[in-house]
């Protein structure tokens, strides 16, 4: 009885043969490395950060009408990076801005990924960016390969808080509450589509959202506790006793001084209320004007 190798059926001593069927080629696998990790969204919207994928038992296609491959290979290289979030303004939409030009074959096993500048990015809470390769970007893999690691985009504050913001009390904390407004604008949204759904998908659904909900909220008042311990307490408090007034001063000096949730959203509600009524008054003196 022949085997596949061609070697008799009897092993050495006398008794059967196990068959010999050779060895498996290793599996495609890729890292991913580059300054898109732990980039910050402002970084996103600046541009110039670059995810960088390296193949291992494998080569990327050599290129065609597109730098790795065909024009749709390549564009298919950059949609396998994927986002865990779903935001208005995050990367699973923003990166349709991105070019296949944008991506550089350097060598048969790398291949960098440069940003453009992403104007309009802007999310809520932090993504987690995964890299899957299409298999028809590669030339021995028939399946997609998940690269590793994942990359994470931060959510930051507003304001730089190494930068002691300077201006009337408006221009500090206008860009903070408006942003906020805008996150609450689309958890609002989300609550609207929520209220479509029925029965097990409605409830999973808000669970979710309220998870998702939770953890914006918990950024939103980190990133406001980073613009409050950016301040001169002495000096800050000061001004907005003279610009304001004396009770939002209190409510800032508190904030500055526990640093906790309850003490942050208080200064927040008096920011919010004092911000409407300075657009009430801008608002009265051009109807009279």
């Amino acid at each position: 009885m022949a085997y596949l190798d061609g070697v008799t059926s009897l092993a050495p001593w006398g008794g059967p043969k196990a068959q010999y069927v050779g060895f498996s080629a290793a599996a495609a696998s890729a890292i991913v490395t580059g300054t898109l990790d732990t980039a910050t969204e402002t970084q996103l919207v600046a541009g110039g950060r670059t995810y960088i994928w390296t193949i291992a038992n494998d080569t990327l296609a050599a290129a065609g009408t597109g730098p790795i491959g065909s024009i749709a290979n390549t564009q298919a290289l950059i949609d396998g990076i994927a986002s865990d979030q779903a935001e208005a303004n995050g990367w699973d939409v923003e990166k349709a801005n991105i070019a296949v030009t944008d991506v550089v074959r350097n060598s048969d096993t790398r291949a960098t990924l440069t940003l453009p500048a992403l104007a309009t990015f802007d999310i809520s809470i932090n993504e987690t960016l995964t890299g899957t390769i299409p298999a028809a970007v590669l030339v021995t893999s028939a399946i997609d390969v998940v690269a590793t690691p994942t990359f994470s985009i931060t959510f930051v504050a507003v304001v730089d808080d190494a930068v002691t913001p300077v201006g009337g009390w408006l221009t500090v904390y206008d860009p903070y509450l408006a942003k906020m407004q805008r996150r609450k604008d689309k958890r609002q949204a989300r609550q609207v589509e929520l209220d479509k759904l029925e029965g097990t998908d409605r409830e999973i659904a808000r669970i979710l959202h309220k998870d998702l909900e939770y953890e914006a909220r918990t950024l939103e008042i980190a990133q406001l506790d980073a613009l409050v311990q950016s301040m001169d307490v002495n000096a800050e408090r000061s001004r907005l006793t003279a610009d304001v007034g004396a009770g939002i001063a209190a409510t800032f000096t508190k904030a500055y001084m526990q640093s906790n949730f309850s003490a942050l959203e208080a200064f927040e509600r008096e920011l919010e209320d004092a911000r409407e009524e300075e657009e009430f008054l801008f608002l009265a003196i051009a109807l009279v004007s």
